[in-house]
């Protein structure tokens, strides 16, 4: 089975630095896409 992650924030300054193992886990896991939500404008 395939899953989008319809809401998350990968831009967060606590977990950016494990960008990399967050993106491979969800791959790992059937993650197929992300949808990262900005919380501030800079991170639009």
């Amino acid at each position: 089975m395939n899953f989008i992650d319809s809401h998350c924030h990968l831009h967060d300054s606590r977990i950016i630095a494990d960008m990399p193992g967050i993106v491979a886990r969800a791959e790992a896991a059937g993650v197929k896409a992300m949808v990262t939500c900005a919380t501030m404008e800079e991170n639009f």
